[in-house]
């Protein structure tokens, strides 16, 4: 596929809108910022800010399919924004603030930051309950090898990494910090979905550490039934703070 490479270059103030009961697929109103499918990705710097998925996911970037692979080693995904609204379809949009990882494809974090994306909710009478991953959702492959995510917020679940839907995580170094949820994982949350098949994995040195809910901490939220997978050795300087169902 292609390849794009983002350096000292700034995505901002995009929008990306869908309806509640639209059955068009996500290609067309998913990626507020940037949307990416078979194709490669590099970001090396720059930004990808203050970009909205309307209705929808991945207020900065939404990447999907086989054979897309996204790569960050510098620039920011920050002040990034997926809204939600209540109604029949709405249960999964208000996803991916900063970066949503579909199914198929792969995203790696080397360095730079992923930080203060949000999920806002616009219904006027009942608040949507099933928003996530203010910071990152992954249904994909995530790695996080170093970087940040870090002030994201307003997620009812994983404020700052949710992983769901027969989703990877592989964690080997980075921090995750100062991201806040309403309801469970304010760091990471990974989640038990009518799929399964959803993975944690840690080894070497990644941080989870002073995220909240609701002011109290809470880093990674194990839901029942699911188990966080040690793949090496960890080193010094690792910390993950771990919250059971």
């Amino acid at each position: 596929g292609a390849t794009v490479d983002l350096a000292c270059t700034t995505i901002s103030e995009n929008t990306a809108t869908s309806i509640i009961g639209d059955t068009t697929p996500r290609v067309n109103n998913a990626g507020g910022g940037l949307y990416i499918a078979g194709a490669n990705l590099n970001i090396t710097a720059g930004e990808i800010k203050e970009n909205v998925a309307d209705n929808s996911y991945g207020g900065g970037l939404f990447a999907e399919g086989q054979s897309t692979y996204a790569k960050m080693s510098g620039g920011k995904i920050v002040g990034n924004v997926a809204t939600a609204t209540t109604g029949e379809s709405s249960v999964y949009i208000g996803r991916g603030g900063g970066v949503n990882i579909a199914s198929g494809a792969e995203f790696t974090l080397s360095d730079g930051e992923i930080s203060n994306n949000e999920i806002r909710d616009t219904a006027e009478n009942s608040e949507n309950i099933a928003t996530a991953g203010a910071g990152v959702i992954v249904e994909g492959t995530f790695n996080m090898t170093g970087g940040t995510v870090s002030g994201n917020k307003n997620a009812h679940y994983g404020a700052g990494l949710y992983i769901t839907v027969r989703g990877t995580a592989n964690l080997t170094g980075g921090t995750i910090t100062g991201n806040e949820a309403k309801t469970a994982g304010g760091g990471v949350y990974l989640a038990n979905s009518v799929a399964h098949g959803e993975r944690l994995t840690v080894a070497n040195a990644p941080v989870i550490s002073d995220n909240t809910v609701n002011g109290a901490a809470n880093n990674l939220f194990i839901v029942s039934g699911k188990t966080v997978e040690l793949t090496g050795e960890m080193s010094n300087g690792a910390a993950i703070g771990v919250t059971a169902q």
